[in-house]
């Protein structure tokens, strides 16, 4: 019982020293992670406003029977509306099993990243 105790106190110990390199860790970049947060902030707000911009020329475009628009900065084409096949794996594998799906898929390396979302400022 003794030793369950002082094993439970070392791990309290290591929990407690883990967040307080966590937090050394954020108090010596805070400006850092501010920084990518404002970026990140700032891209939602550019991807929200592209994506605006594109649904005003996808109704533009087809109510002028444009195809195609060029300038000195951009290309812009239309893209009409069109069906897309996907391939559904779940009820391929429900039909014809694991062991065949598993003879027609192949791995490749995906190297090491970050995701980063950026939270609202309080």
């Amino acid at each position: 019982m003794k030793k369950e105790i002082e094993l439970l106190s070392k791990l309290q110990i290591e929990k407690d020293n883990i967040e307080l390199k966590k937090q050394e860790i954020i108090a010596k970049n805070k400006s850092v992670f501010e920084a990518i947060r404002d970026l990140e902030n700032k891209s939602n707000e550019i991807e929200a406003t592209k994506e605006d911009i594109r649904e005003k020329l996808v109704v533009v475009m087809q109510e002028e029977d444009i195809k195609k628009f060029e300038n000195d900065f951009l290309i812009i084409t239309y893209i009409a509306p069109s069906i897309r096949k996907t391939f559904d794996k779940e009820k391929f594998v429900e039909e014809m099993g694991e062991e065949v799906y598993n003879n027609y898929t192949k791995e490749s390396s995906v190297k090491a990243q970050v995701r980063i979302k950026a939270k609202n400022e309080s």
